[in-house]
C-alpha cells in the first residue's frame, strides 16, 4: 500500500470518482473540455487551473480526486471559478476535465486501484493484520529472543529483544511489537 500502484486509483476510476464528486456527467465534462481547448477568449484562469490540476493529479499526493472545495482552492488561479461559472459549470467539473486529461495523457502516473472505497477497505484490513502481528510479537517471544542486561544485586535485569542489540525493551508489552518493527525498519542494513 505504500506504492502509487497500491493506493492510487487507476485513471478510469479517478475520472469516474471525479464525475461523482462533481455530480456531473461525462457529456458535460466533454463540453467544458471542448470550450477550454478552443480559442475562446476569457478562459485564461480556467486553463491555468486546468494545467495545475493535471500536474497535481499526476503526482503521488492525489490518490483520488478531491471531494471538498477547500482541497481544490490552491489549484485554482484567481478568477477560474468565475470563468467556469459564467459558462454554467463548476470547479468540480473543471477538476473532472483535469482528471480525464491527466488519465489520457499520462496513464502511467496512476495506480491500479479500482475504487477509493476498495483502497480504504484494503488499508483497514492491512492495519488490523499489522496490529495483530504487533500484538503477537509482544506476547509470543521466547527466552531465546531476549537479551538480559543491567543486572542488579537483587537479581533484577532489563529484558530487551536480542535482535535489537538491547535497544528495544520488551516492556511495555502492549507496544513492544510496534517498537521492535520500527527499530528494525530504521536499522535495516545493520
Amino acid at each position: 500500500m505504500d506504492t502509487v500502484e497500491g493506493f492510487k486509483l487507476c485513471a478510469s476510476a479517478f475520472f469516474k470518482e471525479a464525475l461523482a464528486a462533481g455530480r456531473t456527467t461525462a457529456e458535460r465534462v466533454s463540453k467544458l473540455r471542448s470550450l477550454l481547448e478552443s480559442d475562446s477568449p476569457g478562459l485564461d484562469a480556467a486553463r491555468s487551473s486546468l494545467l495545475k490540476m493535471v500536474r497535481a493529479y499526476r503526482g503521488p499526493n492525489w490518490s483520488g480526486p478531491p471531494r471538498e472545495l477547500r482541497r481544490l482552492n490552491y489549484l485554482l488561479s484567481d478568477g477560474a471559478d468565475s470563468e467556469v461559472a459564467a459558462l454554467g459549470f463548476s470547479v468540480f467539473e473543471l477538476s473532472a476535465v483535469a482528471a480525464l486529461v491527466a488519465g489520457e495523457r499520462h496513464p502511467a502516473d496512476f495506480g491500479k486501484a479500482e475504487s477509493s472505497a476498495g483502497v480504504q477497505q484494503r488499508l483497514l484490513e492491512l492495519t488490523l493484520k499489522r496490529d495483530q502481528l504487533f500484538q503477537r510479537i509482544g506476547e509470543e517471544f521466547t527466552p531465546a529472543d531476549l537479551l538480559l542486561s543491567d543486572w542488579t544485586p537483587e537479581g533484577l535485569c532489563r529484558a530487551s529483544f536480542k535482535m535489537s542489540a538491547g535497544e528495544v525493551s520488551i516492556v511495555p508489552k502492549e507496544n513492544a511489537g510496534a517498537r521492535l518493527v520500527a527499530w528494525v525498519a530504521s536499522h535495516g542494513d545493520s
